[in-house]
């Protein structure tokens, strides 16, 4: 795996482990938060506030994938981290069930896993692309461990609102890596397409060249018809 292949992999890594850490961050202290809000006694909404992020979002992946393959993955990536930003806000502003779970559906809407998965796929070669996906793979796995262990001392520091602006934080700078850092699919594609062409032009070229100087041998009658040299140019056509 080449620099730039590893720099976009674990950039992309990072943006899909941001988006599992705002799922898994308020497992272990939204349930103990929620009992006293409004309406926290009812296990329905607590359940509803708390899972409707994987609701929404499981609604979205295959049209925001599909639309990724039209217009490109980082539009909709920074789409989705917008979204992701803008209810994580949302739920930061209001410490009701209501608003919580307007915010956390917000989050969910922004689905990108999916382009994230093929952005991943665009911009790493074959020979590479499993290991990159073990990359991306392994930060769900490490977002979920990281929240157990962080999620109670940080709920402790801040409160469930400072988390939700945590979490609008780190979307942001997920946001700006996405659009900065991370090369777009059609960039990386056309500098690979541009280096295959400049390789099949370079071939062609020197093909020519070479049946060029054979005909000009035959027609001088220079060099006899069983030449290495009219072999070897013959081989490079080919």
């Amino acid at each position: 795996m080449n620099s730039s292949e590893l720099r976009s992999t674990l950039a992309l890594a990072g943006i899909f482990g941001l988006r599992m850490l705002g799922l898994f961050l308020l497992l272990p202290v939204f349930s103990l938060h929620a009992r006293d809000l409004p309406g926290g006694q009812n296990a329905l909404w607590v359940g509803l506030a708390l899972g409707i992020f994987n609701i929404v979002q499981a609604f979205f992946h295959i049209p925001l994938g599909t639309l990724s393959d039209r217009i490109g993955r980082k539009p909709v990536v920074l789409w989705g981290l917008s979204l992701f930003i803008a209810g994580a806000l949302i739920a930061a502003s209001r410490d009701d069930l209501l608003w919580i779970a307007i915010g956390r559906g917000l989050m969910g809407a922004g689905a990108i896993s999916a382009a994230v998965s093929a952005w991943v796929a665009d911009l790493t070669r074959d020979q590479v692309r499993t290991a990159a996906m073990a990359i991306v793979g392994g930060s769900i796995g490490l977002s979920f461990a990281l929240s157990l262990v962080i999620a109670t001392p940080i709920y402790r520091a801040i409160g469930l609102d400072g988390m939700f602006l945590l979490l609008a934080g780190l979307g942001l700078i997920g946001f700006l890596v996405a659009w900065l850092l991370v090369p777009s699919s059609t960039q990386a594609n056309t500098s690979s397409t541009a280096t295959s062409t400049t390789n099949i032009s370079s071939s062609r070229v020197d093909a020519l060249e070479c049946w060029c100087f054979c005909v000009e041998c035959y027609a001088s009658g220079d060099v006899p018809r069983s030449s290495k040299t009219t072999s070897r140019c013959r081989i490079t056509i080919g």
